[in-house]
Formats: C-alpha cells, structure tokens, sequence
C-alpha cells in the first residue's frame, strides 16, 4: 500500500509487519464463524506505558513505506514478558508530493499506525495478526507492540526458496566451469543469474516428432512451474489468508493489500517438514492457522457512507488525514479498481478485490514466480491487466496443485461477479487441505 504519485517499484511503498498471534486449542478456522466486532472505544483501546516494552536490538530486521520493526520484550500483566515486534512509524519522503500543504510526511505514518491499532483493537480472529497494544517512543513517535512470528514472512520464506532451487540448478551446471575459474566472483554472479532463470522461466520442449517435417519445423512451448514450497503446506497458507479475508468481508472491511510481504508464517516449512507424532507445538491441527494476515493500513471500512470507501477513514486520534490519494502495486490489483487516472485509484476496492490479490499469491505460489516480474515498471503492469493480458498458468499444475490452481484461477476472473467470495474459497481451500492430509507432512 501507498499514497500518492505511482513509484518507479512495485510496493515501494507497502509497510510490512512482521507478527502474528497466539492460536489456543479451542481455535478453529474450519468453520470460521463471523462475530460482529465490538464497539471500538472513543480512543485508542490498550495504549501501553512506555515502561512496559524494552528494545532488544536498534536494528530494523524489516522495513516498509510507512514502518520499521525491531525486536523488543513486552511486560505483559496477563502473560509476563514475551518477545515481541514493535512497529515504529517511519518518515516517509515517498509520499511528500501527496500530503496536504503545511504537513509532514512523517504525520502520514504515524496516523497509519493509529488507524491500525484502533482497527486491531476490535477485529480479532485467528488468523489475523494480533496486536497487544500502542504506545509513544519517548522520541514522540506511535509504535505498535506486536507478537513475534517465528516463520518470518511468506515473501521472505520464497526468496529463501528460490536461493536454495537456484544454488542447486547451479551447482548441477559447474561442472562445465573450468576449475581455476569456478571462484572467480563473475563467474559465481554469472552461475547463479543462469541457475534463477533456468528455475523461474518457462521451458521449450520439443514433442515427439511424427514425421521429418515436424521434427524440422515443430516446436512446441511448455509453460512448466516449478512450485517452491511443498504442495500441503502451501494449500494450508492459501486456507489461512481465506479464512482472515472471509473474517474480514463477512464484517463489511476489504484487507487491500493481499500479498506475500502481508502474509506471516508461524512456522517455516523445514520446520514443518520436520514436525513428529508428537507435535507440541500442535502445527499439525488441521483446523489451526500456520499463516496470518497482517497490516490493516490499507482496510477499507464499507460500512462508512460514500461512494468511494477509503483507508483514510474516522479514528481516534486522527483529526483529518494528511493526504487524500491511495495507490496501491498494480501487479495485485483487479482490474476494476485499475480503470481510472494512472495517479489515483478512481474505483472502490472490494471484497472481490481482495479475492483477486489472493488469487495473484495463489498464482506465485504455484508457479515460483513473480506476478508480472517480466515488465520493467508497475506502469506497464497495469497498461498489461487493462489491455485483458493473463497471468499464464502452466500447463500441468505442480504435483498436489492442480485443485490449488483451479480455484486460482477462478479468483483471476476478470468479471468481478464472477469471482467466488472470500467464503467460497475458505470452504473449497478446508477440502483441499483434507484431501492432502496437512496434517501429516509426511504426506506431500
């Protein structure tokens, strides 16, 4: 998510946070039944003294547009002291063109956050990021204290993913390096550009010929995926974020800003691999969520009236916004909130918005890929998705994908109507997860 004028990258401008909540034993997202939130108080619920969190490390272990996180210990009365992520408002000269005359570009973040802790303080649900609270630095700057996730984020677990297929397909290659040159810098940089291109780009194949002529002049192109995590533990992050769009939709919000940055993983899938019989932490619970959905900067709020919902809505704590324009990266937006001015979303974003962008993760997932990664700049993405151009989906899903697929793709229609709801695809994707038996990662 970001506001104002399109940046030269795609989620340049996101604030990523980097958290997620407790599941107890009695939590179940199978069924994930819709609660009507309570009445957010007057002002912000659960501000935090400042006695009561201590940082661990200065250091930013994740930064987004409008945040930074760093490691911290949180006091908490109930519960004792926990390690936690504290997100911290960030300047953000990114967005300078779009804030009113006279304010700072640093207000932007800091109302961000405020927002996100009053929309924290009354929707909870477990698969949504869970927040324990608010506070000011003594620098005078709006934190959030957030529970640390073990897993990292989804983005992060991927791009680990597609090191480790590249390293291999590039130590597969070296033997066609001369010895004496196999640790020269350039030829290690050049090794592994090849080895991440042979692992990401679809591969040409040539059919079995059927006559002289058609050996000569047939080629045929495969569009081949390489899915980089394992099938199981895949469906069960695409359930989870379902089940927190399902949540959200069902009480009239619309999340906006669905991808992998968002997504956070309890736990890793090496480490889910590895799980036994007995599990303690209990991560083979089919029913429990190993993925949250996080940052509520980008919720729209539908029950407010106007014609076009905004994530600049009424909190505590904020008395008018500092900008008015909302952008957000083309390459996870739906076509219908694209049409309008290339600087200014004109089109509500929806519920079936966010079905879109979860049907963009599910594409990445399946394929290994980055969504529209092959154009230069978000400019020619969304020129590419007005035009009616496709994400391609390979031709044969990965093995345990093909049901994942289907249902990618049905969220991908470019008719809004035609998409299914949030709640459709939390009841298809608890069948998926059944059927490859998640529970057991023994079973991919």
């Amino acid at each position: 998510m970001a506001t104002g004028l399109e940046s030269r990258r795609a989620g340049a401008l996101r604030s990523t946070a980097v958290a997620a909540p407790d599941i107890g034993a009695n939590d179940s997202i199978v069924a994930s039944t819709t609660a009507a939130p309570a009445a957010a108080s007057s002002a912000v619920a659960g501000d935090l003294p400042t006695s009561s969190v201590e940082i661990k490390d200065h250091r930013s272990f994740a930064r987004g547009g409008f945040s930074t996180i760093v490691a911290g210990t949180f006091l908490d009365p109930a519960a004792g002291s926990n390690c936690v992520a504290i997100k911290v408002a960030l300047k953000c000269a990114a967005v300078k063109d779009n804030c009113h005359p006279g304010a700072s570009d640093a207000s932007l973040s800091d109302c961000l956050l405020r927002k996100e802790a009053y929309l924290y303080d009354y929707l909870k649900h477990p698969a949504l990021l869970r927040c324990f609270g608010s506070l000011t630095t003594a620098g005078g700057k709006h934190a959030l204290v957030l529970e640390l996730m073990e897993g990292g984020s989804l983005q992060k677990v991927v791009t680990e993913a597609r090191r480790v297929a590249a390293a291999r397909t590039a130590g597969a290659t070296a033997r066609f390096i001369p010895a004496f040159l196999s640790d020269h810098w350039l030829v290690q940089k050049l090794r592994t550009a090849v080895a991440y291109r042979i692992t990401t780009t679809p591969v040409a194949t040539a059919p079995p010929p059927t006559s002289r002529v058609a050996a000569s002049t047939t080629m045929a192109v495969a569009n081949v995926a390489h899915a980089l995590l394992p099938a199981a533990f895949t469906a069960r992050v695409l359930r989870d974020v379902a089940s927190a769009l399902t949540y959200l939709h069902e009480l009239q919000h619309a999340h906006g800003d669905v991808q992998k940055g968002n997504v956070l993983l309890e736990v890793t899938p090496d480490a889910w691999l590895s799980a036994t019989d007995v599990d303690d932490d209990g991560w083979r619970d089919l029913a429990r969520p190993i993925a949250r959905l996080s940052d509520l900067g980008t919720v729209r709020d539908l029950r407010i009236p106007g014609d076009l919902p905004s994530i600049y809505m009424p909190v505590p704590g904020v008395r008018s916004w500092p900008a008015t324009q909302v952008f957000t990266s083309p390459a996870i937006s739906a076509p219908e909130v694209l049409r309008g001015a290339p600087k200014c979303i004109l089109k509500p974003w929806t519920p079936m918005s966010d079905v879109w962008s979860w049907g963009v993760l599910t594409w990445e997932l399946t394929t290994g890929k980055e969504a529209w990664s092959d154009l230069r700049s978000i400019v020619c993405v969304r020129r590419r998705v007005l035009a009616g151009k496709d994400l391609q989906w390979p031709d044969t899903a990965p093995a345990g994908f093909d049901a994942v697929q289907k249902l990618g793709q049905s969220a991908l229609a470019r008719d809004a109507d035609a998409r299914p709801s949030s709640r459709q695809l939390l009841v298809a994707m608890n069948a998926v997860v059944a059927s490859l038996d998640v529970g057991r990662p023994s079973g991919l």
